[in-house]
């Protein structure tokens, strides 16, 4: 209890103190990097250090030491900017611009904040790198080249990229970032601190954007707009990490349930996977067949993003072909090539609506080796596994195209015949019994204890179930007497 109050109190004091340096930056700056701007860097980085001091250990400690980071390398390039320039201001809108050492700090920062993007979603699949980890990656990816993209080609944003200053590569990884960030966000499954803390790196992005703006046009307003999302994004991380004890992995003891996803997540989706390349090429083929030409950056950008939007859409007709592959082969049993339980329920799902012609008495039979464990004992499990597969290819012989052949699991298996049972038992009990020749030269011989029901398809309410257990509990009473009789019943 102790704990939890002090984290509170460290909680308000870290908002309390950001907000103090919101105050000086409203009172102070002036849309220039000067002594005042410097204060206000070099503040934010205290406090967010001493908020990652203070905060629970583990991944919420390092991703508000990663922002304090970023805010310390903004600090430390802006006071050599300011020191190097010999003026008490510096602004894009005066001819001044960074020296090449806090142009090296200021994009030392990008690597940090996909660092914290990179711990929001270590966990999900950390350790566990294979075929599937570049399918998983690519769609993030390619909805982060096309987000930046569009913004190159259809904001003001476009023309600072293309400026060749260095403020431009300043814009192009604030804009990356900032759509990265929000893939991260919108991810499937991912946690509150997650998203809180790709929140963090879109507000941090957006404000030195904004800040961007302010040193090009010279505006306070654009300044304190900068510091305003930048210390609100940040904030609110701070509030969601430092209140949250650290999640644990679920492991994979048990599979994840399936979680159905929102219209709106799903209208995101396809709106950047799918509109959003396509909005990219129809604005590029128009800007191509006019007079204006897309300058490089823009024209590397659209490219990697139709590239990318390509691949993705590769990945997934090869996911749907691989799905489908996988729905087929759930439904046939891999031993023996018969139906599988869920091959069955398919098949008998589809029974009653068949087109006219069809019969309206049906046969269930539930057929049970007799002496397989033997022949697993004696022959070992790959005599046992021949046995079964050759038991199959028996009775699929018998019943031809007369109805389906399933195995429940086992050595029992099920056929759904059409046209009723009649002498259908008899002939499969004969097939079955015949011996079967081992690859070691030897010779085995099963029987089969076989229960069979009658149903009418239009009186049977689809239910397979009762089907079976009736069907089961024939076959049991024909395994207790000896064969003499197949044990039949018309049940519905």
């Amino acid at each position: 209890m102790a704990a939890v109050h002090g984290r509170t109190v460290v909680l308000v004091a870290s908002l309390t103190a950001m907000a103090a340096v919101w105050c000086v930056a409203v009172a102070t700056l002036a849309g220039a990097t000067n002594s005042a701007a410097v204060v206000v860097d070099v503040a934010a980085a205290a406090v967010l250090w001493a908020v990652a001091a203070w905060a629970p250990a583990g991944r919420p400690r390092w991703t508000i030491g990663l922002f304090a980071v970023w805010a310390t390398a903004t600090a430390a390039g802006d006071s050599w900017w300011l020191v190097s320039s010999g003026s008490p201001a510096v602004a894009y809108a005066h001819g001044q611009y960074e020296p090449a050492a806090s142009v090296a700090l200021f994009l030392a920062r990008y690597p940090v904040g996909a660092a914290v993007l990179a711990l929001a979603l270590a966990g999900r699949s950390a350790g566990r790198v294979g075929p599937g980890t570049f399918g998983r990656a690519l769609p993030p990816v390619q909805a982060t080249v096309s987000v930046a993209a569009a913004v190159a080609l259809t904001t003001p944003i476009g023309g600072f990229i293309a400026d060749g200053r260095p403020y431009s590569l300043f814009f192009t990884f604030d804009v990356l970032l900032a759509a990265a960030a929000l893939s991260v966000a919108l991810r499937p499954g991912a946690s509150r601190p997650a998203r809180a803390a790709a929140g963090a790196v879109v507000g941090v992005c957006a404000g030195d954007g904004a800040l961007l703006v302010a040193l090009l046009e010279g505006s306070a307003l654009a300044s304190v707009v900068a510091y305003s999302v930048s210390l609100a994004g940040i904030a609110g991380c701070v509030v969601v990490l430092s209140s949250r004890r650290e999640e644990r992995a679920a492991g994979l003891t048990l599979p994840p349930a399936a979680t159905r996803r929102g219209v709106w997540r799903l209208l995101v989706r396809v709106g950047t996977r799918l509109f959003l390349p396509v909005g990219v090429l129809v604005v590029s083929v128009h800007r191509l067949g006019g007079e204006t030409a897309l300058p490089p950056v823009h024209l590397g950008l659209v490219t990697v993003a139709l590239g990318l939007a390509l691949l993705d859409a590769l990945g997934h007709f090869v996911r749907a072909q691989r799905d489908e592959a996988a729905a087929t082969a759930a439904l046939r049993d891999e031993l023996t090539g018969a139906w599988s339980r869920r091959g069955l329920a398919e098949v008998v799902a589809h029974l009653p609506s068949r087109p006219g012609g069809s019969p309206r008495t049906w046969g269930l039979l539930v057929l049970d080796l007799d002496g397989f464990k033997a022949v697993n004992d004696e022959h070992g499990h790959a005599a046992g596994d021949l046995v079964l597969q050759v038991a199959v290819r028996r009775v699929a012989a018998v019943v031809g195209g007369r109805g389906v052949v399933a195995r429940l699991g086992g050595d029992e298996f099920v056929v759904l015949v059409e046209d009723g049972v009649g002498d259908l038992p008899h002939r499969l009990l004969a097939a079955v019994s015949a011996g079967v020749d081992l690859a070691d030269g030897s010779r085995c011989a099963v029987s089969t204890s076989i229960g069979a029901v009658e149903f009418d398809v239009a009186a049977w309410d689809g239910d397979l179930e009762p089907l079976l257990a009736e069907a089961d509990r024939l076959m049991y009473r024909d395994k207790r007497g000896g064969h003499d009789d197949v044990a039949f019943q018309r049940a519905w």
